[in-house]
């Protein structure tokens, strides 16, 4: 499920507002640090 967040979040149209360019790997190591309660 992660790995299908990720790629989503990757084309969400809010993306282009983020602070800093994401690819998908980013954003599913973001998702799995969260999980882990890495933040």
């Amino acid at each position: 499920k992660l790995e299908e967040m990720s790629a989503m979040a990757l084309v969400d149209p809010t993306a282009g507002s983020n602070p800093i360019d994401l690819n998908q790997s980013d954003f599913l190591k973001l998702y799995k640090d969260s999980f882990k309660g890495i933040l």
